[in-house]
């Protein structure tokens, strides 16, 4: 319902910035414990675009949920909900 009520023209801005955004070069920066969560079926962000996410930041870990598309928080709550919380309790 959110995702509808969006303007359309907001909504279409906010998707050519991120079309134009480029981050690749600072993963190499990040110096935390990071979990790369994707969605099997997410055409947007495909799990490739995670892997090379994990790929490039040391120590970082990629988790897949299948079946899932791009609203994984929503289509597996529980699933995504249970990788979070093992990331944040696992020790450093």
């Amino acid at each position: 319902a959110m995702l509808l009520a969006a303007p359309a023209e907001g909504y279409a801005v906010l998707c050519e910035a991120i079309a134009r955004m480029d981050l690749r070069d600072d993963l190499g920066r990040i110096n935390a414990p990071t979990l790369v969560v994707a969605g099997a079926g997410d055409q947007a962000t495909p799990p490739d675009h995670g892997r090379a996410i994990v790929a490039a930041i040391d120590g970082a870990r990629f988790a897949l949920l299948d079946p899932a598309a791009h609203l994984a928080n929503v289509e597996r709550p529980a699933e995504l909900t249970r990788l979070i919380t093992d990331h944040l309790e696992a020790p450093t």
